[in-house]
């Protein structure tokens, strides 16, 4: 049996200190949870507007656009876990993902699982640890698939978006290639204008600037978590100079790669 390739990216707890009345639109790029503590307003997913009530759970996708407007900005007060899943998942995974409702009010036994999980995040700091998270996880979207979904189907994100999110995917999986705007625009089906376009409108950033942004995000990852050298990490990422990927890397993260990797890693020497 193969368990499903979760990786946490964030999670913790989130109390809009700066008591914003609203949030602007944002393109979804990764899985998230929200456990709600407080009743604080309306969240809108792809649409369709979302009470935010006590005791309710929020469940965001990859290419969904959502927006908040908060009718008590100062009594927020909301768990959250955002995830990313391989893009090769399991089919029963898939399943269970898509059955999920945009919103569903948690009983006793959810609220229990979703504590145990936030307990085993803050606590856990070993493989064992993340492992048991890793279960904790599969099995609360499991049961939150199983249930009834507060008067709201799945929010599925719009062809627009689920255009988006397969470009987005197409340059991960090919960022040593550096793939050009027009060979993405392409993979999913658009000329190269009206594609820039849209994925400006749905991410804020033109196609360019993003896969920027996806090769800084891979070079900080294979920092922390190998012991690959410089030269390596920039041939990985399709630059034919590792002086322009340090160049680019300072630029982006304020620091160089190897000040990132000592600061953040305890260093592994490069």
């Amino acid at each position: 049996m193969k368990l499903p390739d979760f990786t946490i990216l964030r999670f913790g707890v989130w109390s809009n200190a700066s008591q914003r009345r609203s949030t602007p639109p944002r393109f979804l790029l990764t899985y998230e949870l929200e456990f709600q503590h407080t009743a604080c307003g309306t969240t809108n997913i792809n649409g369709v507007p979302v009470p935010i009530r006590a005791g309710s759970i929020l469940f965001g996708r990859p290419g969904d656009v959502r927006r908040t407007d908060f009718t008590h900005p100062e009594n927020v007060n909301t768990d959250f876990i955002y995830f990313s899943v391989e893009r090769e998942e399991p089919s029963m995974l898939r399943g269970v993902m898509d059955r999920i409702p945009a919103c569903t009010e948690a009983d006793d036994a959810l609220s229990a699982r979703w504590e145990a999980l936030m307990r085993d995040l803050r606590e856990g700091d070993d493989a064992i640890a993340e492992l048991r998270s890793t279960c904790e996880l599969a099995a609360f979207l499991t049961r939150l698939s199983r249930k009834e979904p507060a008067a709201l189907p799945p929010a599925f994100p719009s062809l627009r978006q689920q255009a988006v999110s397969a470009a987005i995917g197409y340059m991960e999986t090919h960022l040593s290639e550096h793939p050009s705007v027009g060979e993405t625009a392409a993979h999913v089906g658009y000329s190269e204008s009206h594609f820039s376009h849209m994925f400006k409108s749905c991410t804020g950033y033109t196609p360019h600037a993003y896969l920027r942004l996806l090769k800084m995000s891979r070079a900080k990852y294979l920092l922390l978590n190998t012991a690959n050298g410089l030269d390596r990490i920039a041939a990985s990422l399709s630059y034919a100079k590792t002086s322009d990927f340090c160049r680019d890397f300072k630029r982006f993260c304020g620091m160089t790669p190897r000040q990132f990797r000592k600061t953040r890693n305890g260093g592994y020497n490069s």
